[in-house]
Order: C-alpha cells, then sequence, then structure tokens
C-alpha cells in the first residue's frame, strides 16, 4: 500500500461495474477520499486488470455482462492470485443464495445495492486501518 508525503495510507482499489456511471461516480469518489481507483467494465478486463496490478481492494459487481459474472471472476482470481485482493462483492443480489456464493467463491463481504456512502466511507477506513495499520 502506497502513502502519501503525509503519511497516509493511499488504497489502490479496482471498481468494476458494467453501469459507466456508477464505475465513474464511485473512482471519482475514491479519489477525492485520496485513494487510487481504476475502472473496469467487464469481468475479463476486471481479471486482466488484478492479475497485472493486484490492487489492495476490489469493489465487484456480480451481475456482469460478456460471459464472466463476479462470482467467476472471484473464483479465477482465488485460483491464479490467492488470498489478496480484498473482494467485497456489490450487487443487487441479496438473497441468502447470492450471499452463499459469494462466500464459496472467496468474496470477502457481500453488499446490497445501493450502498450508502457512510458504509463505503466506513469500509475503507477499517480496511484502511487494519491492512496499513494506521
Amino acid at each position: 500500500m502506497p502513502r502519501t508525503a503525509q503519511g497516509q495510507n493511499v488504497l489502490e482499489v479496482l471498481v468494476v461495474d458494467d453501469d459507466a456511471d456508477n464505475a465513474e461516480s464511485t473512482a471519482c469518489l475514491l479519489g477525492i477520499w485520496g485513494h487510487e481507483a481504476r475502472v473496469a467494465r467487464d469481468g475479463k478486463a476486471a481479471l486482466a486488470e488484478i492479475e497485472a496490478q493486484c490492487p489492495d481492494l476490489v469493489l465487484l459487481d456480480m451481475g456482469l455482462p460478456g460471459g464472466m459474472d463476479g462470482w467467476q471472476v472471484t473464483t479465477s482470481v482465488r485460483q491464479s492470485v490467492g488470498p489478496k485482493p480484498f473482494i467485497v462483492a456489490i450487487t443487487g443480489h441479496g438473497g441468502e443464495e447470492a450471499r452463499l456464493r459469494s462466500q464459496k467463491a472467496g468474496v470477502n463481504l457481500h453488499l446490497t445495492k445501493p450502498v450508502p456512502i457512510a458504509v463505503l466511507q466506513g469500509l475503507l477506513s477499517r480496511f484502511k486501518s487494519t491492512v496499513g495499520g494506521d
């Protein structure tokens, strides 16, 4: 995890969402909060980004188009990269079946859309302090 000149930990976050507005606004918000954010719009692009860069955190929409949904991305990441990065499912699938599917795939945290900004900010703060030792 890189540090700023002020010594603050900066998270490297990959935002994966096929909705351009959601992806870009989330990445912009992360940037305002001082983190480095990249965007992927489908499962294959997400997998390539994760394997190439291995971000600290992935905010992953599970209902992705193009033949590779978020659960398949997570399973592939866990097989090829391992336990890092921390993967947060951000999805409209909030039922018990979806949560179990996330757990089985290797998702670290399953959140249901819409995720309140305060919840996202709290998650980032807790994650940053846990990983970075702030």
